[in-house]
């Protein structure tokens, strides 16, 4: 009985601590493929980001925490409350370099900063050493966390992280990835463009797509021309 009672202890103790960990076989694959310096583009648009380096200069780098909800949405948590430091949103395209990956028990943490310096407006606020420098440009930070379910392996974790964002090693990866040229499919092409502003059915196997600045023609499903306005 007592052997019992010593069981169901341990199990009540250690169960909550398992419960959504990730082996570390699997870590040792994520730390590997979400190395420092590759770089991530974002498939959604409006997420907030906070300056890398306060105003003021106060020497210590600070980030916009970003809990990823399963609904899709962004929820803000910073030292600013729901507010950001910056006038800028990050878009769909931005890219991000990988600064870090970390694991908790029941989530893990992508920490990035943005490509290039972007504008900032503190509207007035006062920093902690009594600067009230407002605006200006610089480097951009974010830490986004991801709920992990516990029956989820190393292929659902990328997954999640695809869902959002699209991984690459070089940048020389993402121009390619940009391109589009004769020949390509339908779906290719809206894998780079997305979907067109407008679609025109021209009769006889013949299609057109309008962009923003581009206007792709398609034959029998590939494409036969490209132009840029």
């Amino acid at each position: 009985m007592k052997k019992n009672l010593v069981m169901v202890f341990v199990l009540f103790i250690c169960v909550p601590f398992l419960s959504g960990k990730i082996k570390d076989e699997c870590k040792s694959e994520l730390e590997a493929f979400f190395t420092e310096g590759k770089f991530l583009v974002l498939k959604i648009d409006g997420i907030p980001t906070m300056l890398q380096k306060m105003p003021g200069n106060l020497g210590s780098k600070t980030f916009c925490e970003v809990k990823v909800g399963t609904d899709g949405e962004w929820k803000l948590k910073s030292i600013l409350g729901d507010a950001s430091d910056s006038s800028n949103v990050l878009s769909k395209g931005d890219i991000l370099v990988l600064t870090s990956i970390d694991f908790n028990k029941e989530s893990f943490e992508i920490r990035t900063r943005t490509d290039k310096a972007l504008a900032y407006n503190v509207r007035g606020r006062t920093t902690l050493m009594g600067s009230t420098k407002s605006s200006g440009t610089g480097i951009h930070a974010n830490k986004f966390f991801f709920k992990i379910d516990p029956d989820w392996d190393c292929a659902d974790i990328k997954t999640a992280v695809e869902k959002y964002f699209t991984v690459y090693s070089t940048r020389e990866e993402i121009t390619q990835a940009k391109e589009i040229k004769i020949g390509m499919t339908i779906k290719e092409v809206a894998g780079v463009l997305g979907e067109p502003l407008k679609k025109a059915d021209m009769g006889e196997g013949k299609l057109i797509y309008k962009y923003e600045d581009t206007i792709v023609t398609f034959k029998e499903g590939k494409v036969i021309n490209i132009e840029f306005k």
